[in-house]
């Protein structure tokens, strides 16, 4: 997911400072794929699941630090506490699939514009 984000944000620095008149088919899928995230994470807010636990399975490791389980989730990987593998853990990996999901679902032609105050400023949810 951070690498969407990372994506949509060089596009949002460069729009502005006006370096992005209009979009083409690259920043379209840019801005396509960080609306299909935040319809993903709206989804998983309202329906957070629960932890799962593997039965059957050699036990992980135990007794990660908090350091050491965001170090592995940076790095994109998942990690079990023993057979259980955290909700947030598995939220991140059903987010990657119904992103995608979203993607096929959202038109590729669709057209995303730029809208600038004349005055003030457009609050926006974070």
């Amino acid at each position: 997911m951070k690498s969407i984000e990372d994506r949509f944000q060089q596009l949002a620095d460069r729009i502005i400072n006006d370096r992005v008149p209009a979009f083409g088919a690259e920043q379209t899928y840019i801005i396509s794929s960080f609306y299909a995230l935040w319809a993903v994470r709206a989804e998983i807010r309202d329906r957070p699941g629960n932890d799962i636990n593997l039965h059957g399975l050699m036990p992980g490791r135990t007794g990660w630090s908090r350091d050491e389980e965001e170090g592995l989730e940076k790095t994109g990987l998942a990690f079990f506490r023993g057979v259980m593998m955290p909700a947030h853990v598995v939220n991140g990996m059903h987010a990657g699939v119904l992103v995608g999901q979203y993607l096929r679902q959202i038109n590729p032609l669709a057209y995303w514009g730029i809208v600038k105050a004349s005055r003030g400023e457009f609050i926006a949810p974070d």
